[in-house]
């Protein structure tokens, strides 16, 4: 990688980890004034090489305990050094839809409920990012805990940048399908970057890599 190609993946780990902190203090907040419970830390699903770049940004950075780190890798190999940075049962030797499946199709990380998701380096297929998006959210019915916060969503189309507005608009449209059958609501994130933290400078595309941020908001929740 160039040193602005690093400068940029930086970048949108610190989205990762801003969006995240977000997420967590808006669950901390609905949960308090719903339930007058303290929320449990969020789960953060993301994917990652064998180097941890975006791990160890989570940790070292953004103070995120590897408990709530979940990746999946398609290369064991790769899947062996993810062990000796987050927890063995945190790393899923599989694809990422293979990974966030339901229960019925045998999903290992069925059971987990996920507040933010980076699925970076996905390639420009857009019928594989959406089919990892909606293994992720629509892998089970609503419910309280599903909707006790926002949810966000990163992903990359890497390989050129030809058609990638277009590419980009359809998995909006997938996504905003999504939020409507979850009672919530897609935001573009760098749109509205001073609500959520997130730097000015940040940018969409390096080179031949595009990245974007979405939210899903709780649709009572009031636009600022």
């Amino acid at each position: 990688f160039t040193t602005e190609h690093l400068a940029f993946k930086k970048m949108h780990n610190d989205v990762f980890i801003s969006l995240s902190k977000y997420c967590q203090k808006e669950r901390n907040r609905r949960v308090q004034e719903t339930k007058n419970e303290v929320a449990k830390p969020i789960n953060l699903f993301f994917l990652d090489g064998p180097d941890g770049g975006t791990a160890k940004a989570l940790m070292n950075i953004g103070n995120i305990d590897p408990s709530q780190c979940f990746v999946a890798n398609r290369h064991e190999s790769s899947c062996e050094s993810l062990k000796s940075i987050l927890p063995s049962d945190n790393v899923i030797f599989a694809s990422a839809a293979d990974a966030l499946a339901s229960k019925s199709d045998d999903g290992v990380l069925s059971d987990k409920i996920f507040s933010a998701y980076y699925f970076d380096g996905c390639g420009g297929y857009v019928p594989q990012i959406k089919e990892m998006i909606t293994a992720a959210l629509v892998k089970q019915e609503p419910d309280v805990s599903d909707c006790d916060g926002p949810i966000a969503i990163g992903y990359s189309i890497l390989g050129g940048n030809r058609n990638v507005i277009g590419k980009e608009l359809e998995i909006s449209q997938a996504l905003t399908a999504i939020a409507h059958k979850k009672g919530m609501r897609m935001v573009h994130v760098l749109d509205n970057y001073e609500k959520y933290g997130i730097a000015k400078e940040v940018r969409k595309v390096d080179g031949t890599t595009f990245t974007t941020w979405l939210i899903l908001e709780p649709a009572n929740e009031k636009l600022q």
